[in-house]
């Protein structure tokens, strides 16, 4: 995909090395929270709303980077498995639509804020 984009010329586009770059950092907060989830679970605590955060942000990240990602591909990025011109066989768009039912399984992105904000956060609970 990066070697699209880079024949493309895109890498000389500041967005798309600010989305490279926001999609990395993502990467990095998302490694280090499911540490801090891990660490937890290794010293036999019972599982936190940290969960909650974790999850909430991986299924919002994964949706960043696979628009990201389509996107770099430009036009072929929205080709389907059997078109000639389809990058990968067409995984990217079908990991793309796949990424927004990411936001439903396990618990709801506004759910899952619902809890952040109840249990971390300590807000009253809404009308």
């Amino acid at each position: 995909m990066l070697t699209m984009a880079r024949q493309r010329g895109v890498s000389r586009d500041p967005l798309v090395r600010q989305a490279l770059a926001s999609a990395v950092v993502d990467s990095h907060a998302m490694r280090y929270t499911a540490y801090r989830n891990l660490t937890r679970a290794l010293r036999g605590e019972v599982p936190g709303p940290e969960g909650s955060i974790e999850k909430l942000f991986w299924s919002e990240m994964y949706q960043r980077q696979l628009e990201t990602s389509v996107g770099l591909l430009g036009q072929h990025g929205v080709l389907l498995k059997g078109s000639a011109h389809a990058v990968d066989d067409g995984r990217w768009p079908h990991l793309f639509l796949y990424s927004r039912g990411r936001t439903i399984a396990a618990g709801t992105s506004e759910v899952q804020r619902n809890i952040i904000a109840e249990r971390v956060l300590r807000l009253p609970r809404g009308s």
